[in-house]
C-alpha cells in the first residue's frame, strides 16, 4: 500500500503491516467536538508535538476510519497500536496525517516531505538522548 500524499493520505507501518491514515476536514470538526478542543488550540498541540494519549489515539482512529471505511477500528484499536510501534511513532503519524488534512492539496506533497524530514531528525535525537541515558544510568559508565 502507497500513501498518495496529494490526497491526505501517510502510510502508518505497525510491525510487517501498513496502514493507510487519512483525514477530511469532517474528520477534523468532529476530532474537535470530541476532544473540545478550538482550532488554533489544535493547531498549536500539533505542531508543538503537544499531544497527550487520547489526542493521538482520536487522531489515529479517525484517520483509520477515513483511510479505511470497510474495516471498523475502535479508540483501543489505536491504542493497541500505539502500543506496538511506540509514542514517538504514533505521535509523528498523528501529527502527519492531521498536517496534511489541513493543508491545501497542492501543498500536501511538500508538506509530507518536510513532515518526514522532521520525523527522522526526531527519531535519531531521541535514540541520541535514549543512549546517553543508558549510559550514564550504568555503573560502570565513566570508569575507562
Amino acid at each position: 500500500m502507497t500513501a498518495n500524499a496529494h490526497r491526505g493520505e501517510v502510510d502508518f507501518v505497525v510491525e510487517e503491516k501498513t496502514y493507510l491514515l487519512r483525514l477530511a476536514a469532517g474528520d477534523i470538526a468532529a476530532l474537535q467536538e470530541e476532544l473540545k478542543i478550538p482550532t488554533l488550540l489544535m493547531l498549536t498541540k500539533v505542531q508543538n508535538r503537544e499531544l497527550g494519549y487520547v489526542e493521538i489515539a482520536a487522531i489515529l482512529q479517525a484517520s483509520l476510519m477515513r483511510a479505511n471505511p470497510k474495516q471498523r477500528f475502535t479508540r483501543n484499536d489505536a491504542y493497541a497500536l500505539m502500543d506496538k510501534v511506540g509514542a514517538s511513532t504514533a505521535l509523528n503519524a498523528a501529527i502527519t496525517v492531521f498536517i496534511l488534512g489541513i493543508s491545501d492539496p497542492e501543498e500536501r506533497e511538500e508538506q509530507a516531505r518536510k513532515l518526514a524530514e522532521r520525523d527522522a531528525e526526531t527519531e535519531a535525537a531521541e535514540d541520541a538522548s535514549t543512549l546517553q541515558q543508558e549510559n550514564s544510568a550504568h555503573p560502570l559508565a565513566d570508569r575507562p
